[in-house]
């Protein structure tokens, strides 16, 4: 059979895969094929009640505001209610990403919200082993009796609602941002959103009967 089939196939110039159809089609012998592999996000339950929170910075580039220089905005939204809380920065430093932490817990908290967990993606600041000052977010997450969670890497469509948020803040803000000409403007500008996002804005999912 070996000589068979060498005389009729050039197996020196013949791929693995060809080789395989050849053996499967002369001498029926069978390969197990593997299967691939397909990597899917995390099953995504409707959340029925407010206090999951998802957070995120979105940077406002250089060319997007009128004052020529990259500017922060931290963002909190809760994924029920769709209620939010942002501040701009002066800078992403772990003192001010903090101050906005803290500052968004207790508005949540005025507005009858209490934060049960908090979801981010899998940026340096957020990761427990690499926050700066003694993993100074986690700790504080956990004093609050806050669950601490990581979206898979390379999948933002899990922190879907601050993602959407942000394209919302371009879609509505962009034009009046490039025209600023100072901090205090670019925070008076988000604010206004801001306010008639949370207060004026009708939200369908949060309607939504689940």
């Amino acid at each position: 059979i070996e000589n068979k089939l060498s005389r009729k196939y050039d197996f020196s110039k013949i791929s693995v895969n060809t080789l395989k159809k050849i053996l499967s089609s002369e001498l029926g012998l069978s390969f197990n094929r593997t299967k691939k592999k397909y990597y899917y996000h995390p099953k995504r339950y409707k959340i029925i009640e407010p206090g999951h929170v998802q957070l995120d910075l979105k940077i406002l580039g250089k060319s997007e505001n009128g004052i020529n220089k990259t500017i922060p905005i931290f963002n909190m939204i809760d994924t029920h209610s769709r209620f939010t809380f942002s501040l701009v920065l002066e800078n992403a430093s772990t003192s001010n990403v903090m101050y906005a932490i803290k500052s968004g817990f207790r508005y949540f908290k005025w507005n009858n919200i209490q934060i049960k967990s908090v979801q981010t993606d899998n940026a340096m600041m957020f990761k427990g082993s690499n926050f700066v000052h003694a993993n100074e977010f986690v700790q504080f997450l956990r004093d609050n009796g806050v669950i601490k969670r990581l979206i898979p890497l390379g999948q933002p469509e899990c922190n879907g609602c601050v993602e959407r948020f942000h394209r919302t803040i371009d879609k509505r803000c962009l034009s009046s941002l490039k025209q600023a000409k100072s901090i205090d403007e670019i925070k008076r500008i988000l604010f206004c959103f801001w306010h008639q996002y949370n207060f004026k804005r009708y939200h369908y999912y949060s309607k939504l009967e689940h």
